[in-house]
């Protein structure tokens, strides 16, 4: 990491800055974040990342099983502009399928794959 972006304690020593958090009681639906943003110091602004994410349909925290249900997805030249949009699994009858939602249009997953690729360029 470079200096520029390392904090300065009172102390006069720098530490690269680092965030933990700890959960005490697991809830029973978790919702993560991933700030996938830099923070460009020369030009002052938050710049997107471009790597590939892989998300599992299934993961164990701390011993709870959790299961995705949705994932929500920007595109867009900064962390202020840009388009979000959603895919999503449904549970009806019995038959779980996953969803894609955005501003214009609603579609079955068979489809999603293709536009995934499609709005990720």
């Amino acid at each position: 990491m470079e200096e520029e972006t390392k904090f300065v304690c009172r102390c006069g020593s720098t530490a690269v800055p680092f965030r933990c958090v700890r959960v005490k009681y697991m809830p029973v639906v978790l919702c993560l974040q991933l700030a996938r943003w830099d923070y460009d110091v020369v030009c002052q602004k938050a710049t997107p990342l471009d790597q590939y994410v892989s998300i599992p349909e299934q993961h164990r925290f701390n011993g709870v099983a959790y299961e995705l249900r949705a994932v929500v997805f920007h595109r867009g030249a900064s962390a202020k502009s840009g388009h979000y949009w959603t895919c999503s699994e449904h549970n009806v009858t019995g038959k779980r399928s996953w969803w894609f939602y955005s501003d214009t249009y609603i579609c079955a997953r068979r489809a999603v794959q293709s536009h995934v690729r499609q709005m990720m360029g």
